[in-house]
């Protein structure tokens, strides 16, 4: 009888350990991220998919904003605990002026998922063309307009900016004649390339100087981060394995890619090759030195950050 309790006991131990141990890691993360069903942003939905952040304890509630400005908002108010995709630049800024808000990770090297486009009977045919024109990006300090910038001084060509917020947006401006040129991310508007109603004139990859640097970062809340440190670490790692994942398990991320943006699996195959695994990097921050650069180059901050500024504004599990 005695033996029989203490089995029970033992088992019953077991089974408050186990549950305090689920109860403790199940921690909800609000996420926030800009332009919806491309492929580096659809890493969050992947890992849900695939269930490595509930094997983690992690439950996401995925929201998408216009663009990487609205995402640090979105972050710096507290509305979410972290932020995806967004302009390098435009965090250096966020975070000059004191927003509350830290570099967690890397999110895109590079500008290869990129491209500009017109109407298919637009005169105009590659970046020779641009000057004069009226040529779209999603907001201040975003990759968008850092690339755009950065093209346009390659090729000295002088085309007027024009802020038009998410690609939607930027599309339907670009039909109603609103503006010349429009930007998209691949697999966006690949309908319409097909079906000949737009045409793409040039490349992100055109920016040669943006090739190795990382154009666009993952940020959190300074102040959840603070008291969340195991679900910040928990979750880092099970997004880092995401990665892995889609890049092991192309058949099944390329048809998540392909229903989430409702495309043909095709298309989605088309999509890879502008989104090498390289480009997806999380650390270090490929050519931080540069964006702070192309901060004050335009005018986001007055002087380049500080010693201590630079080593402040990351808040990285992968440098530990």
């Amino acid at each position: 009888m005695i033996r029989k309790t203490l089995v029970t006991l033992a088992l019953t131990a077991a089974v408050v350990a186990a549950t305090g141990v689920a109860a403790r890691a199940a921690d909800t993360i609000n996420v926030s991220a800009g332009q919806k069903g491309a492929w580096d942003e659809m890493v969050l939905q992947q890992g849900v998919d695939a269930g490595i952040f509930k094997k983690a304890g992690i439950e996401l509630n995925i929201s998408y904003t216009a663009g990487g400005p609205d995402t640090i908002q979105a972050v710096a108010t507290g509305g979410a605990d972290m932020g995806f995709g967004i302009g390098t630049t435009a965090v250096i800024a966020a975070f000059a002026k004191g927003a509350p808000i830290r570099i967690a990770s890397g999110s895109f090297t590079g500008t290869s998922d990129l491209y500009f486009y017109t109407k298919s009977d637009s005169p105009i045919n590659s970046v020779k063309d641009f000057s004069g024109k009226s040529i779209g990006f999603s907001r201040p300090g975003s990759s968008t307009y850092v690339a755009e910038h950065v093209l346009a001084d390659e090729q000295k060509v002088t085309p007027n900016f024009v802020s038009t917020g998410e690609m939607a947006a930027t599309l339907t401006q670009v039909m109603s004649g609103q503006i010349d040129i429009g930007w998209a991310v691949v697999p966006v508007n690949l309908d319409l390339i097909a079906k000949k109603q737009i045409k793409i004139v040039a490349h992100g990859s055109e920016a040669k100087a943006l090739a190795s640097q990382a154009v666009r970062v993952n940020i959190v809340n300074s102040k959840w981060v603070e008291s969340h440190r195991d679900a910040n670490a928990r979750f880092w790692h099970a997004y880092s394995e995401t990665i892995d994942w889609m890049y092991k398990n192309m058949n099944l991320s390329i048809a998540n890619l392909a229903r989430y943006n409702a495309i043909g699996v095709d298309d989605a195959k088309a999509v890879i090759p502008f989104y090498p695994k390289s480009a997806l990097q999380l650390y270090p921050i490929a050519g931080f030195d540069k964006s702070i650069n192309d901060a004050v180059t335009f005018k986001f901050i007055a002087a380049p950050l500080s010693a201590d500024q630079q080593k402040a504004i990351f808040d990285t599990v992968f440098a530990k």
